[in-house]
């Protein structure tokens, strides 16, 4: 089994839909049809998770994904893309100058 998260967006909501799933190798798919909220009170022990233990890592994984391709980052997140683009550039204008390939 494999999790996936697909994000839609709504037109008629202005917002993100979240359709969370477990793909089956036979086709089939299992949705998460709701979340569910339980209070605890301060002090009090957390309920069991619902996700098994060894599916954690994919399940976070896959809502990492659907969060990303709708442009989100996790907290303090410094993308460094556009720098390493510009050490490259840099580095090829040297290798040309210093004649080096």
């Amino acid at each position: 089994m494999a999790w996936r998260a697909v994000t839609r967006f709504s037109p008629t909501t202005y917002g993100h839909e979240l359709y969370i799933m477990n793909e089956h190798h036979d086709g089939g798919r299992d949705f998460v049809s709701h979340i569910e909220l339980t209070r605890i009170q301060p002090g009090g022990l957390a309920p069991e998770s619902s996700i098994p233990p060894e599916d954690v890592e994919q399940f976070l994984q896959a809502m990492l994904n659907a969060a990303w391709k709708i442009g989100l980052t996790p907290t303090g997140f410094e993308d460094h893309k556009s720098e390493l683009t510009a050490v490259r550039y840099h580095l090829e204008d040297m290798r040309k100058l210093a004649k080096v390939t």
